[in-house]
């Protein structure tokens, strides 16, 4: 696919609601973990980014929410390099991904984690060898019996000591959801991103995630979530960006946001939480303009 070329007459692109300059910090003066500039993803007859230009700020949780197609999941992983766009860059850590060396994006990638919408676990290998590969990959320098006593942790602390010797086939879609986690988070990261993290959980177990996720937060990890769950979203991101049709159509804080006069954004809000019949102290409350504002 041949690169587009950009027009020198063009005015540069402004970032929705949340603008902020090209420099090493945002407008804020908060340091960026992640910055995409005029990023555009191409499949075959589809775009999926259309010119997204985003940070990230180090430090925050930010939830992505829009309709099902709008580009949610191609955002996350062109923000966590783990899809190349056709057009534009991506930052991560200040680190250019385009002009990397290998040695420079293996460093990035242990600093990082990913869990995907439907877990992505290896089929041939055991839960206890899926947790184990970030370590094996990233800690050389531990012995075996370190890795497997820091899965074993992991595992205990969630109630899935009995999993470990079980291939991912033999375990509950959302067991598997839960090591896919466990398995992103064992590094202790300072960049995590999760696409519908709490999707396929139970109640109690999603709740178990969340706090562990808050814990993780509070201690200064920055984290990047696409979620259609109101509720996962009002207690744990403090910011929110709303697409629609491969564009970032807002993006702040997350009461700025859900109280939005734009009209386009309550619309998109409304019907992606109406979907998940969520409401109790979530962010469709926050959708009720206080009529002091």
């Amino acid at each position: 696919m041949s690169e587009k070329r950009p027009d020198p007459n063009r005015p540069p692109q402004q970032r929705p609601q949340d603008t902020a300059t090209h420099g090493t910090d945002t407008e804020a003066g908060v340091a960026v973990a992640v910055r995409l500039e005029e990023v555009s993803l191409e499949y075959p007859g589809f775009r999926a980014l259309n010119e997204v230009s985003i940070d990230i700020p180090l430090g925050t949780t930010t939830a992505i929410m829009g309709p099902s197609g709008c580009g949610k999941t191609s955002l996350l992983r062109c923000a966590a390099g783990l899809a190349v766009p056709d057009t534009g860059k991506v930052s991560i850590l200040r680190t250019e991904l385009e002009s990397a060396p290998e040695r420079e994006l293996t460093r990035l990638r242990s600093e990082m984690g990913f869990v995907f919408q439907h877990g992505a676990l290896w089929q041939n290998m055991t839960v206890l060898q899926n947790m184990l590969l970030p370590l094996e990959t990233h800690r050389p320098e531990l012995s075996p019996d370190a890795r497997r006593r820091l899965v074993a942790d992991e595992a205990r602390r969630f109630g899935v000591t009995s999993l470990l010797p079980l291939r991912p086939a033999q375990v509950s879609g959302g067991g598997q959801k839960l090591i896919a986690y466990l398995r992103a988070v064992i590094l202790r990261p300072r960049l995590l991103f999760l696409d519908e993290p709490t999707s396929f959980l139970d109640g109690r177990t999603a709740e178990l995630l969340k706090d562990d996720l808050k814990k993780r937060i509070r201690a200064g990890c920055t984290v990047v979530m696409v979620t259609h769950e109101s509720n996962a979203a009002a207690s744990i991101a403090d910011r929110l960006l709303v697409m629609e049709s491969g564009s970032v159509i807002a993006a702040g804080p997350l009461s700025e946001v859900t109280r939005s006069s734009d009209e386009r954004v309550r619309t998109i809000l409304e019907k992606v939480l109406n979907e998940t019949a969520v409401y109790d102290q979530d962010i469709l409350s926050l959708l009720e303009r206080d009529e002091n504002d």
